[in-house]
């Protein structure tokens, strides 16, 4: 009698337990992604992901993201580009500096900012979008 009870009670658990709904909002995935291409930044499109040299955390509510695009393109044009195309999708620009080979543009959207790095390499241009909370 007592084994019985045991398996009905080991039954009843595993079946209350499946049927358990998580809070709105509250997700049980693991919210890191390995291949993320923020749908509010735009690339050029002769720049390929190095995945290998990327991470994204995304969930419902936050994105920590680094990013690392190689392509070819001149750093001029490069921060032309997302000048002209960030607003689109409701950035503004913050600031920008850089010093030789190196360029950073930040733009800002509500809670998050968006870091754009060039850095112009010889043979190639490394294009890094780190997004993340806006202190």
């Amino acid at each position: 009698m007592k084994k019985l009870l045991l398996v009905l009670a080991i039954c009843f658990l595993t079946v209350a337990l499946a049927s358990c709904k998580t809070k709105p909002g509250i997700t049980t995935e693991t919210p890191s992604v390995k291949m993320y291409q923020a749908p509010d930044v735009p690339v050029p499109a002769n720049f390929m992901h190095d995945q290998k040299n990327s991470s994204a955390y995304v969930s419902a509510t936050v994105r920590t993201t680094s990013i690392k695009y190689v392509g070819s393109a001149r750093t001029d044009e490069l921060i032309e580009f997302y000048r002209r195309q960030m607003p689109a999708f409701g950035w503004m620009e913050a600031s920008a500096l850089g010093v030789e080979n190196k360029q950073t543009i930040v733009f800002q959207k509500n809670r998050e900012k968006c870091e754009i790095l060039i850095e112009q390499k010889p043979s190639e241009t490394h294009l890094y979008i780190k997004i993340g909370f806006k202190l």
